[in-house]
């Protein structure tokens, strides 16, 4: 039963690896068809309204096209984060808990001023310290 699940699991990423690929390949197909469509524009460019409307329409293609392979960046970024980098932070945290002092409290004056450090001692100072207040 195990093993279905896990050879499910393979399957499963090695076709989305692959889907992501076609779909990356498409769009950097299209990306170099709308460049060269660009420049013979500009080279063959004749000041008319027609032609500037074909240019301005590659050009904010082109811009959508980066936009979009932005977003999807950020989203592979922001899992791996999520998937990898939270460990290594809570890992780091731990370290940096390591390092701080303990808060112990190592000894307390008596009314007399002298300091003790039995524990004892030290609770019935204590004891006695907040009946007082």
């Amino acid at each position: 039963m195990i093993n279905i699940w896990t050879e499910a699991k393979k399957a499963i990423k090695e076709i989305g690896i692959e889907e992501t690929n076609n779909r990356r390949w498409q769009i950097r197909k299209i990306e170099r068809i709308m460049k060269r469509k660009l420049g013979k524009k500009v080279r063959t460019f004749r000041d008319t309204k027609n032609d500037r409307q074909e240019i301005e329409k590659l050009m904010k293609k082109l811009n959508e096209n980066d936009r979009i392979r932005t977003k999807k960046s950020q989203k592979t970024a922001k899992t791996r984060y999520l998937k990898e980098g939270q460990k290594s932070m809570k890992y780091f945290f731990n370290l940096n808990k390591n390092k701080h002092n303990p808060q112990v409290i190592a000894g307390l004056l008596n009314k007399n001023g002298k300091l003790i450090t039995n524990t004892t001692k030290m609770c019935e100072i204590a004891s006695e310290y907040h009946k007082e207040l």
